[in-house]
């Protein structure tokens, strides 16, 4: 469920993409980036919150937070895919304060640098987003392998002779077996 790496690296070339190159552009795309840092900010609000349910074992709380995530990184995908794909036949490696709008056009200039500063803004929301992610993944993997050595107290382990004649554990099979969490 996290970010793709292309779409990360997208947004990295955002900032140096020039909006007002085309000025019937500048309104739409600043539209497009505004959608996708509202869904990323909605994104961010609920790894948030799946972090305060993991810490607190919640696990009806991380159900419900799930299919919220799953919803929202469906959505922010097909957002940033779109603003990727009208963002598409636009030069990369401009700077966009100097671009092709006169001087006197200073409306779509503020408009432009609206759009750089809402690109950041979203550059910053999807960094953020994929932080909590890697936070709440450790902590995941944290408590499954708790719960696994846990486990292998309960279940004796079985030794075999693998390569070079050394005596190997086998994991051992848990299919079927459960631990209740009331005590």
């Amino acid at each position: 469920m996290s970010m793709q790496h292309d779409e990360m690296e997208f947004l990295s070339g955002l900032e140096n993409t020039p909006a007002e190159q085309n000025s019937g552009q500048v309104v739409p795309n600043l539209l497009k980036v505004e959608e996708c840092l509202l869904v990323a900010r909605r994104l961010l609000g609920v790894i948030q919150d799946e972090t305060k349910a993991l810490k607190t074992f919640d696990t009806d709380q991380l159900l419900q937070l799930v299919t919220q995530k799953e919803a929202l990184v469906r959505d922010l995908g097909g957002k940033l895919n779109a603003l990727k794909s009208s963002a598409g036949g636009m030069q990369r490696g401009a700077d966009p304060r100097q671009g092709g709008a006169s001087a006197g056009d200073s409306a779509l200039n503020v408009s432009s640098l609206d759009a750089v500063h809402k690109r950041s803004m979203l550059r910053d929301v999807l960094a953020e987003i994929e932080r909590g992610n890697e936070i709440n993944r450790v902590f995941i993997q944290g408590s499954l392998s708790f719960g696994s050595e846990i486990l292998e107290l309960f279940v004796p382990g079985t030794y075999t002779v693998g390569q070079e004649g050394q005596a190997e554990r086998l994991t051992p099979g848990s299919k079927g077996l459960a631990l209740d969490k009331e005590v």
